[in-house]
C-alpha cells in the first residue's frame, strides 16, 4: 500500500496546460477541467474569475477588467497569473480542505529549463502545497494511457496539447529522446482563422475557429468532405459576413502545423538509439492529447513515420490521470520525479 491520506492531506495532480488545466484529487479522480484563463480587476489587481467564467468573459469585459492566459506554447509566460490560477483551482478542487499537509504533482514539459520548473514549483508552493513534485508530461501521459513505462521495451509517446506537442521515446522509466514542439490545437485554430481571413476576408474569434476545426478539420482526404456555413466580420467593411467552407480548405490551412509535428516525430525517432528504434517498430506510437482527436491524424502520422499508431482510450485526460496514479505511491515512483536543488523530497 502506498502512502495514504492518513499521513497526508488532500493530494493533487495537476496538468497545467496552455489551453486547459486539469486537477486530479486523490480518491476522486479528475475534479477540475477548465480553460487556463483568468480575469483580473485592473483597479485592484485582484482575481475576478478563472476557468470557464473567465474564458466566457474574453472580449466582453469592461475597461476595468482584463483576461490573461498564464501559459503560452506550453510554458509559463506570467508567473503571478499562474499562481492565481493554481490557487483558485486548487481551492476549488478541495473545498473546505487544507493543503497544509498535501502533496501536489505538477506535470511539466520534457526538457523544461530550471527557470521554467522553478516558476511552476514556486507557484504551486505559493498556492498552498506542502510538497511539490514535478513530472515530465510524456511520462505522465504514458502512465495514463496504460503504458508499462518500466518495462524493457521502447515506446514512442506523442502528446498533442493546446500550445505544444510533446514527443518522447521512453524505456525503463526514462526519456531516451524527446522534443517539445510549439505546435498544438491552438495553432490549428489560429491557422484556420488566418487562412479564412486571407481567402475569404472574414475575421473569426478563437472559439469559432475551434468549432470549425472540430467539425471540418482532418489530416487526410476522405470520401465524404463535409462543409459548413461560417459567420464572422468582413475584414474590410467590418460588417457581418457569411461564407461556406469545406474540409479541404481547413486541411490546407492546418497542414503546415501537421507537417511540423510529423517532422518532430521523425526527429525523435532519428535520435533514438538503433536498438531501441527496432523496438519501436513493434510497439509503435501512443497518441494522446486533445489535438490527437483530429480526424485522420493517427493514419497520417503512421504513414509518415512508418510506425503503427495507437490512440489513447481517453486522450484528453491521459496526462492528468497518469500523474494522479503516481499519488498512490510517490516513493515507488521517485526515480521518474524531477528534483530541483534545494528542495526536500
Amino acid at each position: 500500500m502506498g502512502l495514504g491520506g492518513v499521513l497526508f492531506g488532500r493530494d493533487l495532480a495537476i496538468d497545467l496546460g496552455t489551453t486547459n488545466t486539469r486537477v486530479f484529487l486523490r480518491g476522486r479522480g479528475v475534479v477540475i477541467d477548465e480553460p487556463s484563463v483568468i480575469s483580473i480587476d485592473l483597479r485592484t489587481g485582484s482575481l475576478v474569475s478563472a476557468g470557464i467564467a473567465a474564458r466566457d468573459a474574453v472580449g466582453r469585459t469592461s475597461p476595468t477588467m482584463t483576461t490573461v492566459r498564464p501559459l503560452r506554447d506550453g510554458v509559463v509566460s506570467d508567473y503571478r497569473a499562474t499562481e492565481a490560477l493554481l490557487r483558485q483551482f486548487i481551492g476549488d478542487a478541495s473545498p473546505g480542505g487544507s493543503l497544509a499537509r498535501s502533496r501536489v504533482i505538477v506535470c511539466v514539459a520534457a526538457g523544461s529549463t530550471d527557470v521554467e520548473q522553478r516558476s511552476i514549483e514556486d507557484a504551486a508552493y505559493a498556492a498552498g502545497a506542502r510538497r511539490v513534485y514535478l513530472l515530465e508530461k510524456p511520462l505522465a501521459a504514458a502512465i495514463g494511457a496504460g503504458v508499462p513505462i518500466f518495462e524493457n521495451q521502447a515506446r514512442l509517446i506523442v502528446d498533442i496539447g493546446g500550445g505544444s506537442t510533446e514527443i518522447a521515446t521512453l524505456s525503463r522509466g526514462a526519456l531516451i529522446a524527446s522534443i517539445t514542439t510549439p505546435v498544438g490545437g491552438d495553432h490549428f485554430d489560429a491557422a484556420i482563422a488566418e487562412y479564412l481571413d486571407q481567402a475569404h476576408s472574414i475575421q473569426l474569434g478563437e472559439r469559432t475557429s475551434e468549432r470549425i476545426k472540430i467539425s471540418l478539420g482532418s489530416a487526410l482526404e476522405s470520401d465524404s468532405e463535409p462543409e459548413a456555413e461560417v459567420s464572422g466580420r468582413h475584414s474590410l467593411t467590418g460588417r457581418p459576413h457569411h461564407i461556406k467552407v469545406n474540409a479541404e480548405e481547413i486541411r490546407t490551412a492546418i497542414m503546415p502545423q501537421l507537417a511540423r509535428i510529423a517532422e518532430s516525430v521523425r526527429a525523435v525517432v532519428d535520435h533514438t538509439p538503433p536498438d531501441l528504434t527496432g523496438e519501436l517498430i513493434e510497439s509503435g506510437i501512443v497518441l494522446c492529447g486533445g489535438g490527437s482527436q483530429l480526424r485522420g491524424l493517427a493514419s497520417y502520422l503512421s504513414a509518415d513515420a512508418d510506425l503503427t499508431v495507437r490512440p489513447a482510450a481517453d486522450p484528453l485526460l491521459s496526462t492528468v490521470n497518469g500523474a494522479g496514479r503516481c499519488l498512490d505511491d510517490i516513493r515507488a515512483l521517485d526515480p521518474i520525479l524531477l528534483r530541483r536543488p534545494g528542495r526536500k523530497s
